[in-house]
């Protein structure tokens, strides 16, 4: 069957630009303003009814402005050019006053229920299907802005820390890289140029055109980064928070233990890493390894795998997995909810994002004809049936953190990795497959653990001051350097400019969530091989669970997981060791 490499969206709410587009923007307006006045005026002798009405409006509020968001975001990352996608985004950014001043006030509400009236209320009939939420949001409060200063932060973010995320996003799109192709040089968006050329002369090309082409406007990139690093700083001081790390923490549900142990194994276990790279290194045949060689293919076969072809491995793995799990995929594939199409015009990166009031999800990626957009296709897939499970819970039981929705991404990036891998027979084969996983093994626990290592030492310096674009760049190398373990004869000190992750507003350390989930996905994966049967549902029921106040917990009650010891981070990092000593005996057969 040929399943649709371009998306639909005409079904999730009217185009942007739109009379009617306007009318559901104005409409929600009012359902946040009609929500602030219930919420002013709401009895401070709280009952469990009276709660559970107000969260009910809350919900109906918050689904709204979910839905166009997710729409706004879908055509304007698909068509960067269109004027009135970008004004469409910053129409509904106008309405993020009004669904923080509703965050506040709800966040008050429940803060001030005094001890004796809250231990009754936590657990009345009325309120069990979202009582996670309240529980979460109660816990939150300590570290919210006090309340005079709340609403006046929210509304000076439009134009102050997410009008700098807009920015980014506006002239990051805009960039040209010139790539030779067939003796014409052709102007290239960011999301159209990898550096996993078999032709290491292209890779570098590619490279080094990219540098220049990201250097073109760094004064540009430095000032948002500065801009948006310090809108953050100044609302941490005045809502008295311990660290800059309190909110990262809080956001995804973890505790600064849990992710300190998690950074601890994996240092001990970066020279393993180190020695999957060397082996890389000389199947490539090169006297070094460079940034632009990280991505490289092993050359030994035909890795070409077409989207369509993709569709049908994914929906195989997935259906000798777990049944719904295939059923939904195909759903997904037929329905035309993914944006694949390899095309100019589209914004870098890619994204799963949720319509609660449709029920559905949408993908956004470019797909290039390899094993690692076959891996994005599985790992995209995998959040948009984590969302699918949660889609008739309440809405404000639908948001889990990014620690547990990486989690759920890439175990079935990992179910169709590892049954693929079965499958194979030659020792080329094999190699090719191990240097996929082994490839995400190295984005995982040493790109991703620089990009945490430059942010934690980017929120302290700026502190002190702004940083230049040279500093940056520098800060840059050095991290890469350290989490590498030195280990690459040429760095990308432009990383800061072109990793898009780290202009998001509403999400600052967008980076050791996915070493997270990555890892606890290894052991969840290990567990799944152990108890075939049984671990599906079991699955399904951590993924209902990950709604939940805590990702420890989740993960805890679920599984038996202590996330704060060394020893469970080390345990969920041995299929890698395993991996890389399968790696380097097959290289060594070759």
């Amino acid at each position: 069957m040929s399943y649709p490499i371009q998306w639909s969206l005409s079904s999730l709410g009217p185009e942007p630009g739109t009379e009617r587009f306007t009318q559901w923007l104005t409409k929600i307006r009012v359902e946040y303003q009609n929500f602030a006045r219930n919420a002013e005026n709401f009895s401070e002798q709280v009952t469990a009814k009276s709660l559970a009405e107000l969260v009910k409006q809350f919900s109906l509020c918050r689904r709204e402005y979910w839905q166009i968001n997710s729409l706004a975001e879908c055509y304007a990352s698909s068509d960067t050019a269109r004027e009135e996608y970008r004004q469409a985004e910053a129409a509904v950014a106008a309405l993020f006053p009004h669904v923080e001043k509703a965050d506040h006030l709800l966040d008050r509400i429940i803060k001030n229920i005094d001890e004796g009236t809250w231990s009754t209320l936590v657990d009345n009939k009325q309120l069990s299907d979202v009582k996670g939420f309240i529980i979460r949001r109660r816990n939150e409060a300590s570290t919210r802005l006090p309340d005079h200063l709340a609403d006046f932060a929210s509304e000076l973010s439009v134009d102050g820390l997410n009008a700098w995320s807009r920015l980014y996003d506006s002239f990051s799109a805009a960039v040209r890289i010139p790539v030779m192709e067939q003796g014409e040089v052709k102007m290239k968006s960011a999301g159209q140029v990898a550096f996993d050329s078999p032709d290491r002369t292209d890779r570098e090309n590619k490279f080094f055109s990219s540098q220049k082409a990201w250097r073109g406007v760094e004064e540009t990139a430095a000032a948002t980064l500065n801009h948006i690093v310090g809108s953050r700083l100044t609302v941490n001081k005045y809502a008295k928070r311990e660290s800059h790390l309190t909110i990262p923490m809080q956001q995804n549900r973890v505790t600064q233990k849990s992710i300190d142990a998690m950074w601890a194994a994996i240092t001990e276990a970066k020279p393993l890493v180190q020695k999957y790279l060397k082996t890389k290194q000389k199947l490539l045949g090169l006297s070094e390894l460079t940034w632009y060689d990280l991505e490289a293919p092993l050359n030994l076969g035909n890795t070409k795998v077409t989207f369509q072809e993709s569709c049908e491995i994914i929906l195989d793995a997935f259906s000798k997995f777990h049944p719904p799990l295939r059923d939904f995929t195909e759903l997904a594939l037929k329905n035309g909810w993914i944006e694949a199409a390899d095309r100019s015009g589209k914004r870098q990166g890619g994204f799963c994002i949720d319509f609660p009031t449709s029920e559905e999800t949408r993908i956004f990626m470019t797909f290039r004809d390899t094993e690692e957009s076959l891996s994005t296709l599985a790992h995209e897939l995998g959040h948009a049936y984590h969302a699918w499970v949660l889609r008739k819970h309440p809405v404000v039981m639908q948001v889990y953190p990014m620690t547990l929705a990486e989690t759920a991404s890439t175990f079935a990036e990992t179910v169709v990795s590892a049954q693929r891998f079965e499958a194979l027979t030659t020792t080329a084969a094999k190699l090719n497959a191990l240097e996929c996983q082994l490839y995400d093994s190295d984005a995982f626990l040493m790109n991703i653990h620089s990009r945490y290592i430059f942010e934690n030492e980017l929120h302290r310096k700026r502190a002190e001051g702004e940083l230049t674009a040279a500093e940056l760049h520098d800060l840059m190398v050095k991290s890469q350097k350290t989490a590498f373990l030195d280990s690459l004869s040429e760095w990308n000190p432009t990383f800061w400019i072109s990793k898009l992750h780290f202009y998001i507003s509403y999400e600052p350390f967008y980076n050791f969530p996915y070493t997270f989930g990555y890892l606890l996905s290894q052991r969840l994966y290990e567990e799944a091989r152990q108890d075939p049967q049984g671990f599906p549902e079991r699955y399904d029921q951590f993924l209902i669970s990950t709604s939940g106040p805590s990702a420890l917990t989740a993960a805890k009650e679920a599984f038996g997981y202590d996330l704060e010891s060394e020893a469970f981070w080390s345990e969920a990092i041995q299929p890698i060791r395993n991996r890389v000593a399968l790696f380097c005996q097959l290289a060594e057969e070759l």
